[in-house]
């Protein structure tokens, strides 16, 4: 799936040689502009710039009990073209759901989607809580635990557990050294400056 040097064209020729699509370089260049401008980050950055040249703002807050506005990615995977949509709603503060549905549109009729849930624990190290589920061809999950320890430094570990027949599997993957499915774990620090 990854040619190693990242650029869409190798790797849409690369999946045209295997017979497992057709796109061309006008279908990558077309999904690239669309998910672009039909994603709500892309105005709502646009709108941050306005903000700070009018009043100095630099923050961008989420509001609660809200509805997350759609944001819209494309992806090319072994199944076709693919577009996902993520959108969610925050309860509070502190919680928030995701949901993700990612469908193929050039390729083979697979449609997918991730449910997410997250939970913030301001009063314990910001205590962040991550998990999901995705339901599609194939199963898969993940989970995610973030705390502060220190005010500048944050520890993180999780797991997922991903299968090429799926469409998020696919690409998030590590090895398929040991079969078509993987569980992958991670830990870090982080240190903020």
């Amino acid at each position: 799936y990854d040619d190693g040097t990242g650029d869409l064209q190798t790797v849409s020729d690369r999946l045209r040689e295997m017979n497992l699509t057709d796109l061309k370089k006008k279908d990558l260049d077309s999904a690239n502009y669309i998910a672009f401008f039909g994603s709500y980050t892309t105005w709502r950055f646009f709108s941050a710039i306005g903000n700070y040249f009018r009043s100095g703002e630099i923050e961008m807050s989420a509001r609660p009990r809200a509805f997350r506005i759609p944001d819209l990615e494309s992806f090319i995977t072994s199944k076709g073209l693919s577009y996902r949509l993520t959108s969610g709603y925050r309860w509070t503060g502190a919680l928030n759901t995701t949901l993700k549905v990612e469908h193929v549109v050039n390729g083979a009729r697979v449609t997918e989607s991730t449910w997410g849930v997250d939970y913030t624990f301001e009063n314990f190290y910001r205590l962040k809580l991550e998990g999901h589920l995705i339901l599609g061809l194939s199963p898969g999950w993940g989970f995610e635990a973030k705390g502060r320890i220190l005010p500048a430094m944050t520890i993180y570990l999780g797991a997922n557990f991903d299968q090429l027949n799926s469409l998020d599997g696919e690409r998030h993957i590590v090895s398929l050294k040991e079969g078509s499915e993987a569980v992958s774990t991670y830990a870090g620090l982080q240190y903020h400056f």
